[in-house]
């Protein structure tokens, strides 16, 4: 049976960069927090009915593909292919979403293809029940702690406001994990969530830091994918974006100390 690359990680991680460049590299198929996860999750109560349907949907598309029937895919405003950031800023700071979503005829040798799927909280939420269908590889991605919360902080998505209603439904231990007095405490705690998920399931996961997929996304894919990666730009850390609050540093970096201890693991000194 064909492979399934599942890509999740902290929001804001670099998750829709991995994708990007895995897509680009790849003879695959690559579905980017698809509009067809919602209908999956409307159908699965728990995790493992989730990954049951997931694994459904998967062959629908295969069998669509082979069939000549398009299927959807995200296809960026800004370059051929998925988008490798959602959110980007104009030069007077407005965001410009790019989510767009096509319906597209695949070459049918493609429905064998490795598919790419990603979905950030879903995907940790379910990681349990997704880890034992053996066609799943699961790479998680994660990032300066300070960054992510500084990223999140600058945007108006559900986790800026200290909400995730996937992880609620499918996690048995997210709502008293996360629970805090005011939305920083919050944040954080869900941050931590995500790093107690991955360091749980660590010896059967692939783990992926941001500042690692920047700094050489040649070792990173070879390491995912076994073979050498020929189309890769130059990539720039966002880690100190301008457009996130500076002035925010040192508070965040206290709560993070005071609250946080998952994220220790992997950054022991969370600085922007």
């Amino acid at each position: 049976m064909s492979k399934n690359l599942l890509i999740t990680g902290l929001p804001r991680s670099g998750t829709s960069l991995i994708t990007s460049l895995l897509a680009t590299n790849l003879s695959a198929v690559a579905f980017s927090e698809p509009l067809w996860m919602k209908q999956v999750r409307d159908q699965s109560p728990d995790a493992d009915a989730f990954q049951r349907q997931l694994q459904q949907q998967i062959d629908d598309l295969r069998r669509d593909i082979q069939s000549g029937q398009p299927v959807p895919i995200k296809q960026s405003r800004f370059k051929s292919g998925v988008p490798d950031n959602y959110y980007h800023r104009s030069q007077d700071g407005q965001i410009i979403v790019d989510k767009q979503e096509v319906f597209e005829h695949l070459p049918k040798h493609l429905a064998d293809a490795t598919f790419i799927i990603k979905a950030n909280a879903q995907f940790t939420a379910c990681l349990a029940a997704l880890l034992r269908n053996p066609n799943n590889q699961i790479i998680a991605v994660v990032r300066n702690p300070v960054s992510v919360l500084m990223s999140w902080r600058s945007l108006d998505i559900p986790v800026s406001h200290g909400k995730m209603l996937v992880a609620e439904k499918y996690h048995p231990e997210f709502a008293s994990d996360t629970q805090a007095d005011d939305l920083l405490g919050r944040q954080i705690l869900i941050l931590d969530w995500f790093f107690k998920q991955y360091a749980r399931h660590q010896d059967r996961i692939t783990l992926v830091r941001y500042e690692s997929l920047i700094s050489d996304p040649q070792a990173v894919l070879r390491g995912i994918t076994g073979q050498s990666s020929h189309q890769l730009p130059a990539l720039r850390s966002k880690n100190k974006n301008q457009a996130y609050d500076q002035s925010e540093l040192a508070v965040l970096q206290q709560r993070l100390q005071a609250i946080g201890q998952h994220h220790q693991a992997v950054y022991p000194t969370a600085a922007a």
